[in-house]
């Protein structure tokens, strides 16, 4: 499966919000997934 994540530049995430992040693409990758992450101004990630 290709999933794409579009997150806002401006928003601010503590540590452990960056470590779940981090845990769920890593789950996602060697699943099989396919994962691209993509940084956007905030307007069009809605």
């Amino acid at each position: 499966m290709k999933v794409m994540l579009l997150m806002p530049i401006h928003k601010t995430m503590n540590s452990s919000c960056v470590i779940s992040l981090v845990d769920f693409i890593q789950d996602m990758y060697h699943s099989g997934h396919y994962i691209k992450m993509i940084f956007t101004n905030g307007f069009n990630a809605a």
